[in-house]
């Protein structure tokens, strides 16, 4: 189903929504970044939330990893 809706995308602005759509982020850092209408502006934001993502998880800070079943599964 998602690479259905990639094929559709040729321009940056849906890119960045999409993004923004299937990333985990809090509903008000979410709301922003959808309403920023500058696409680079958008885009440099959604790069900085994903590379503390990706670092959080590489530092082994997965939520579904937590010891004794503190936190959410990983979807």
């Amino acid at each position: 189903m998602l690479q259905q809706f990639m094929d559709g995308i040729t321009e940056p602005g849906p890119f960045a929504d999409l993004v923004a759509f299937y990333i985990e982020m809090d509903t008000e850092t979410k709301q922003k970044l959808l309403e920023t209408l500058s696409i680079e502006d958008r885009l440099r934001s959604l790069l900085i939330i994903v590379q503390r993502q990706l670092a959080r998880r590489s530092a082994g800070a997965d939520p579904g990893q937590c010891a004794g079943g503190a936190g959410r599964a990983a979807a």
